[in-house]
């Protein structure tokens, strides 16, 4: 009834949340086919697809017979894997075959490209690189900011480092971006109480200029808990640093507050 007038396309990989590490668990197909007079197929029909390890003759690595696949002028798109789980080595060629009804497996089988391969590494990367460049540090103990200056607070805990980008020892307000890069960098600050003035929480690079700034006037008998972020382009060795400012008319502390104050953290974005 149908012959190899048919076109494979290798549409897409589709990932469940558990498939990174199995990579292909579902493959999007889409082909093209035809009876023995080169007519597109029309209706349901029943199709079964698999998998060798080599393009003619060779060992059968995986099948699965899927019913009912509609077809509308030749066109059909399936998913590969749905009843049959693909649990098998990506290491090198396969070859995908076709059957439909009860007619002969389609011929030539179509090779299956390094695209799983390629996509487990694609996959791979960009799972690992927003946590592979990151710090987050903290002060265990309240800081004492002085009126009308602004104060880089410094960090002598890390909850998380790296790549190098904190020293607990040496220049502990800093945070140094040993790779250059797009960063997402954030603080978080509490203010104690204090009815007066405003307060502002600012990140600075290379000691200036601030490249961005949260503030808001304090309140009556309330704690000011300020936040700020960017997004920022980062050379390699350049620094930022959490400043604060306050103008309450003497000096007010920066508390320490577990895992939100003072806490200051950058992440390099892929």
């Amino acid at each position: 009834m149908t012959k190899s007038v048919w076109c494979l396309i290798l549409m897409s990989l589709l990932l469940t949340s558990q498939a990174y590490a199995d990579i292909p668990h579902v493959i999007r197909f889409q082909g093209d086919a035809r009876d023995s007079n080169g007519v597109p197929l029309e209706g349901p029909y029943t199709m079964t697809f698999r998998i060798y390890d080599a393009q003619t003759a060779g060992t059968t690595l995986w099948e699965e017979t899927q019913p009912n696949v509609a077809i509308a002028g030749g066109q059909f798109s399936v998913l590969l894997g749905q009843a049959t789980p693909l649990n098998i080595e990506w290491n090198s060629a396969r070859w995908l075959s076709i059957q439909v009804s009860t007619d002969p497996e389609l011929s030539p089988r179509q090779q299956i490209t390094s695209v799983p391969m390629a996509l487990r590494a694609q996959v791979a990367e960009s799972l690992a690189s927003p946590t592979d460049i990151s710090a987050r540090v903290f002060n265990a103990t309240a800081i004492s900011v002085p009126h009308g200056t602004y104060t880089p607070l410094t960090f002598n805990a890390e909850r998380w480092d790296t790549d190098a980008i904190h020293d607990t020892a040496a220049n502990t307000s800093r945070l140094t971006a040993k790779t250059a890069g797009k960063y997402l960098i954030y603080g978080h600050v509490r203010f104690s109480a204090n009815s007066i003035g405003h307060r502002q929480v600012g990140i600075r690079l290379n000691e200036s200029p601030v490249i961005a700034l949260t503030m808001g006037d304090a309140t009556t008998g309330e704690l000011s808990v300020i936040s700020v972020v960017t997004h920022y382009d980062l050379a390699a060795n350049d620094y930022v640093e959490l400043v604060v400012y306050q103008n309450s008319g003497s000096s007010i502390s920066v508390q320490s507050a577990n895992n939100h104050s003072p806490e200051f953290g950058m992440v390099k974005i892929p």
